[in-house]
C-alpha cells in the first residue's frame, strides 16, 4: 500500500524537524508557522504543531528498497538507537516476507523502515541514504481506550 500523505501532531516540532530533514536528511516539502512537510519517497509526511496537554504519539512505516535493507540499519545505526527485543534489533515476518526495523523519534513515535521483499523494488545505489526511502506504507493510531475499555 502507498499512502500519499499523513499527517502526525508533535508537542516538540522544532525538534521534529531538525530530526527529519537536519539527522536523518529527509527533504523538506513545505514549511508553515504552525507545521512542515517531507517527502518520503512518492508520501508526504506532515508535522503539525500540537497544543494540548497530551502527547500523541504513532507508529508508521517506510518502505525501502529490498537490496538496501542491511545499508539502511547501518545508516540507522549511525543517527538513532534501534529497538530490541530479546536483545534482536531487526524483525522477520515469515509470512509477508518482509525484514523491518524499528526507531523512536523526538515525539515518541515508533518509526519502522521495512523491506518487503515481494513488492519493494530494488534500488540502483549500493548505499542507503533517506532519499532511498519508497513511501509511507502503514500508519497506526495508538490509544488506551479500545472498545469501552480504558486502562
Amino acid at each position: 500500500m502507498i499512502i500519499n500523505k499523513v499527517t502526525l501532531y508533535s508537542h516538540v516540532l522544532d525538534e521534529m524537524r531538525d530530526f527529519y530533514v537536519g539527522e536523518l536528511g529527509f527533504e523538506l516539502h513545505s514549511q508553515t508557522d504552525d507545521g512542515f512537510a517531507i517527502k518520503v519517497g512518492e508520501s508526504v509526511l506532515e508535522m503539525k504543531n500540537y497544543h494540548l496537554q497530551d502527547k500523541p504519539f504513532y507508529h508508521f512505516a517506510i518502505n525501502i528498497p529490498t537490496n538496501l535493507f542491511t545499508s539502511a540499519k547501518k545508516w540507522a545505526k549511525s543517527k538513532v538507537e534501534l529497538m530490541k527485543e530479546d536483545g534482536v534489533d531487526e524483525v522477520h515476518f515469515s509470512l509477508s516476507d518482509a525484514h523491518a526495523f524499528y526507531f523512536l523519534d523526538p515525539s515518541g513515535n515508533i518509526v519502522e523502515f521495512i523491506s518487503r521483499y515481494a513488492v519493494s523494488p530494488e534500488s540502483q545505489s549500493k548505499t542507503f541514504c533517506a532519499r532511498e526511502s519508497l513511501c509511507i506504507s502503514e500508519i497506526n493510531l495508538t490509544t488506551d481506550e479500545v472498545g469501552g475499555y480504558r486502562e
